[in-house]
Order: structure tokens, then sequence, then C-alpha cells
């Protein structure tokens, strides 16, 4: 509701105030939505996205280079995926990714001019060596890059759920996040990743935590695709989505 906040006051006075008081209950995709989504006032139930498991997925056991590939994926906003974060974070650890010949790819189409800013961070950090900005990749293409990729890395300062971590999750890639992406409780939970908070310092020490903790990539990997299969596949988010529903209606009636 800040971002762009007369242009959503001004929607909400002419329709969404309506939509909202006549329904019976407003459906968020986590916690942290929940929570921004209160002040409507109204009943609210938390149900997430979902994703269809590939059968096809990062084969652990045929990995042979010794370093870590991170990836992100996704647009190229600077301030609401908090890539100026990352990138601060990363010459922050530069040091020891160097040492450890690890590696970055940010994926994603330029929002609003910030690829041009994001190449300039790159130069001005001198950190082209560790990190390439490439064009946005999609379908077998984006699949092929997640199932060579060791750990994803999504550092968003506000989301809802997002499905660039449940692809990634899917793929059997643990992943590195913010609690802006309301998920990184759970990933904490099931050992499918880390937590770092929404700073430079907590970034950089959490890329090196990942650094020093390489040996558990595989199991937090697998953690990170039974937690998809568990909770966030279609099957389970569909019976979910229904009883909510046939509850409302029931009560109504």
């Amino acid at each position: 509701q800040s971002m762009k906040k007369f242009k959503k006051k001004l929607a909400n006075i002419l329709f969404y105030n309506k939509f909202v008081k006549n329904s019976l209950a407003l459906h968020c995709l986590s916690e942290g939505e929940y929570n921004e989504t209160k002040f409507w006032n109204k009943k609210i139930f938390i149900v997430g996205n979902g994703m269809s498991l590939p059968k096809e997925f990062k084969d652990w056991d045929k990995k042979q280079n010794n370093f870590i590939q991170f990836t992100f994926i996704g647009r190229l906003d600077i301030y609401h995926k908090g890539l100026d974060l990352l990138l601060d974070g990363i010459a922050k650890s530069a040091k020891n990714i160097r040492k450890n010949q690890c590696r970055f790819d940010i994926y994603g189409p330029d929002c609003s001019g910030s690829k041009k800013v994001i190449e300039k961070f790159i130069i001005d950090y001198k950190i082209q060596d560790i990190v390439k900005l490439h064009e946005p990749v999609f379908d077998d293409a984006k699949y092929e890059i997640l199932k060579n990729t060791d750990v994803f890395v999504h550092t968003s300062r506000f989301e809802g759920l997002p499905m660039g971590i449940l692809e990634a999750m899917a793929y059997a890639v643990p992943c590195l996040l913010t609690p802006g992406t309301n998920i990184s409780k759970e990933i904490l939970q099931e050992d499918a990743g880390w937590e770092v908070e929404t700073s430079v310092d907590s970034i950089a020490e959490g890329i090196n935590v990942v650094i020093n903790d390489k040996g558990n990539l595989k199991q937090k990997g697998l953690n990170a695709r039974n937690l998809v299969k568990n909770k966030y596949s279609w099957n389970n988010i569909a019976v979910q989505t229904i009883n909510e529903y046939y509850s409302l209606l029931n009560k109504e009636n």
C-alpha cells in the first residue's frame, strides 16, 4: 500500500473498498501479507502459491566443481528486490568469495532503467570477476540454470510469496533469503537454506556462512524440495483453498 501510495489510495476509494466490504474474506499468500492486510478489518485466511514438482531436478551427486554458484532470477527492481543490498554485501565479502572461487549470476528484465544502475554498481565496486548480469531467462533455459545453481538468492525488502523461490526449491536448490520474502522462517525451520536480515552486513555474513556450510548444500537442497512437495504442491494448495471456500460458504449459509 505504501508503493505508489496516492494511486492506490484513489483506487481503494473508487474500487477496492467496495470489493473488500462485499467479500466474505480476504485471501493472503503468507503471514507477512496477512500482517500488512489486517487494516481492512476483514476475515483473512492464508494459503500460499503452488508449484508443480519437476521430475528432473538438480543432481547433487553429479556436481563436479568445488565452487558455489549463487543465482538471482527476477525483475531488476533495485529497491524492491534488495539488489543494492546484495551487491553491497557481495562487495563486502568479495575477498572470501574470490578465495573460494564462488560466483554470482543475476538474471532479469530491466525495470525503470535499473539495469544500467546495476552495471555501474558492479563496475564501481570492482566485482566484475565474481558478478555477472544477464538477460532474462524463461522456460527450459531457466530450468537448466536452476539445475546448475547451488544457492538461490533473494534479498527482497517486501514480497507476497515469490514464485521464483518456490521454483528454485522445487529443483532442490537451497535459498539465501531475507524476511521480506515471507518464506525465510520456513526455510530455517526446515533446514532448507539460510535467513539473513535486510542489511548489507547481514547479507555479507550470510554469504560467508554459506561458503563455510558448503558441505551441507545437498541436504539443504533436498529439504527445500521436500518443503515444496509437502506444503506448496498444487494438490495441497488446491485442497487447502477449496476447504477455506467451503468453510466460508457454509458459515454464510
